[in-house]
């Protein structure tokens, strides 16, 4: 999973992204203005965003985080965004969640234990859904190939087809529903291990 992280803060950004590394084992990558991050995202999206609301220390003209959060989301509808923000304020957390946002932490104390749950929590809800979609692929793909195996197995017993064809299409099926299934799983796993 890749995380790019968000913050004008450089020192901020180095240990978010230790504490990522260390106990996610996530790729990170790190942005201090929002415009660099959006330029990035439209290059090569990320898995997941993770943003300061306050991105202006430098020049007061760099764009917030709000507003990035607004691009990205118009861009990549279904990328997740976590914001977060010293400013811990019911308005700023119901404004950001309206955007967009899937979860805000405040900046406190405990701002790092929340921030790795939040972020380990949405990979895991990320890794869940995709794991639905490769059972539900794979059960449609088993009743296919079993239908199909019907109708061929059919066929060769009424004689209309010669018990070798009927076996090099049953088998020929089935490689066409099993082959994509396996590309992905193992496309999936090589990424996920970081190549």
């Amino acid at each position: 999973m890749t995380v790019y992280v968000v913050d004008d803060n450089r020192t901020n950004l180095e240990v978010i992204k230790h504490k990522l590394r260390a106990n996610l084992g996530c790729k990170v990558r790190i942005f201090t203005t929002a415009e660099e991050c959006l330029r990035n995202v439209a290059w090569r999206a990320p898995d997941l965003v993770l943003s300061d609301y306050n991105l202006d220390a430098s020049y007061s003209h760099k764009m917030n985080g709000d507003r990035m959060l607004v691009q990205l989301k118009a861009r990549h509808p279904s990328l997740p965004v976590i914001m977060y923000s010293s400013v811990n304020s019911v308005d700023l957390t119901v404004n950001l969640m309206k955007r967009g946002a899937v979860d805000f932490i405040p900046r406190d104390e405990r701002f790092l234990k929340r921030m790795v749950g939040a972020v380990s929590g949405q990979i895991e809800y990320m890794l869940s859904g995709y794991r639905e979609q490769r059972a539900i692929a794979g059960f449609v793909s088993l009743v296919v190939l079993l239908l199909s195996g019907l109708v061929v197995v059919s066929y060769a017993f009424t004689n209309w087809l010669p018990y070798y064809v009927a076996s090099a299409l049953f088998v020929g099926m089935g490689g066409a529903l099993v082959i994509p299934s396996i590309t992905l799983s193992f496309k999936r796993r090589f990424f996920q291990a970081g190549h």
